[in-house]
């Protein structure tokens, strides 16, 4: 049954071919160091998509989907009716799924991902030696991307961004991994060479100039809302109703999923290893102090969270003793100090990345709200916020008052789905660590 009140539009091209009119289904969806996919089912009326994508002179797609320097992309833009709309958007189509039942129509799924993220998933081990520091616009990472990456993508250009680290230049060999595990590798283990030594995150996107990957470490100064668009600009409040004089519900449903058996296993994270540049053997004895194998909240300070109280998230536990996971070390790099920092400085590097990823999973909630068109990028996911507006009937004062899913949530992800009937959901997926977690100041 259609909709009341406005319905979505896409402006969508195939291989240049306009198909926006004949979307039937469209779906989007971008997670935290995820890049984003998008599925769009076209209707093929008396297969006029089938001829001028795969038939027709000049835009065959038969002689240059396969060809590696010649992808086929697929250009959209969602709004609604009313006017209000997004960005446009461009993904590399990977995958075409063609269904029909009669002599006369058919339907087309075209799948697509991100450029970048393509480029950098089927790309060689090629084996080759890269020097430079890991981070920086001219480090290793860097390097790899550029490597694997074109500079420019039908007519769109690419731009690489990647935090700076401290390390000193040295040499990085690939030997047998491809590009995604090559710098999943370097990144796996870094984060004490960040300024701020907070977790990596990844995020693949779109602006005026063409594509871009932004790899830089979680912190931020303090959490802010999703990036406004024009005539947009009030903050993203999502409010569940029900309540006598609560703002206008927005959210049709949700489901929550809270795991505090992770305080088992993500209380405290111990690694170890050994230095043959000074001789020293680091453990969970020998650190005394607990500063240089063990990760936990109060040596991760500079994390973030969003602003929430005590009734808001659980209270971190009061007891360290006890859920210690030992988490293997990368090798000392090199043997002679070459990398400018003493190992007990990074042995925690990958005990340190895998906390802070693992915390997001504490309180998870998703909830599905209208069309949200101002969510068209993964830039600034896992460091903005949503606030929930969640209402009970308090019976002692005859009012209301909040109930603890209320309030501020970081945003990790999200997933436009247009269903044929003219309705747009946007499920947004939140999270929370520990109310008393030690976090960025401002985003407290």
């Amino acid at each position: 049954m259609p909709v009341a009140g406005p319905s979505w539009v896409v402006e969508c091209t195939v291989a240049d071919v306009e198909v926006g009119h004949l979307v039937h289904r469209f779906e989007w969806k971008s997670m935290v160091n995820g890049g984003y996919i998008a599925r769009a089912r076209v209707a093929d009326p008396y297969f006029t998509i089938l001829h001028d994508i795969f038939e027709k002179t000049g835009n065959n797609l038969l002689r240059t989907a396969r060809q590696f320097d010649r992808p086929t992309l697929m250009s959209f833009k969602l709004k609604w009716s009313n006017g209000i709309e997004g960005r446009r958007r461009t993904a590399l189509v990977t995958e075409i799924h063609a269904v029909g039942d009669d002599g006369f129509s058919g339907f087309f799924d075209f799948i697509a991902i991100d450029p970048i993220s393509y480029y950098i998933n089927s790309g060689d081990a090629s084996g080759k030696a890269y020097h430079g520091r890991i981070g920086g616009d001219d480090g290793v990472v860097a390097q790899v991307i550029r490597d694997y990456v074109p500079n420019n993508i039908r007519d769109h250009g690419v731009k690489i961004i990647v935090g700076d680290t401290n390390d000193q230049p040295n040499t990085y060999w690939m030997m047998r991994q491809d590009p995604k595990t090559f710098i999943t590798s370097l990144l796996e283990w870094s984060s004490p060479f960040t300024e701020h030594q907070t977790a990596w995150e990844v995020a693949n996107g779109e602006d005026e100039d063409g594509f871009v990957i932004n790899i830089s470490e979680s912190w931020e100064p303090n959490l802010e809302y999703p990036t406004t668009i024009p005539g947009d600009e009030e903050p993203f409040i999502m409010s569940y109703g029900g309540v006598t004089g609560a703002p206008t519900p927005n959210i049709s449903k949700w489901e929550m999923l809270t795991d505090h058996l992770l305080s088992a296993f993500d209380l405290k994270l111990v690694t170890s290893g050994m230095s043959s540049t000074s001789g020293r053997y680091f453990d969970r004895v020998l650190d005394s102090e607990e500063n240089k194998v063990f990760v936990r909240d109060e040596n991760t300070q500079n994390k973030l969270n969003p602003r929430i109280t005590e009734s808001q998230g659980f209270t971190k536990p009061k007891r360290d003793d006890r859920g210690w996971t030992h988490i293997m070390s990368v090798p000392e790099v090199y043997s002679g100090g070459d990398i400018g920092m003493p190992y007990g400085k990074y042995v925690d590097g990958r005990a340190r990345q895998q906390y802070m990823e693992m915390l997001d999973l504490l309180m998870r909630i998703r909830v599905t709200v209208r069309g949200q068109p101002r969510l068209y990028d993964s830039a600034e996911l896992g460091r903005t916020k949503t606030t929930l507006r969640w209402l009970r009937i308090d019976e002692e004062s005859g009012g209301s008052s909040p109930r603890f899913i209320d309030g501020d949530w970081l945003l990790c992800g999200w997933d436009h789905i247009l269903r044929p009937n003219g309705k747009w959901d946007t499920d947004l997926y939140l999270s929370r660590l520990d109310y008393n977690a030690k976090a960025v100041p401002g985003a407290r």
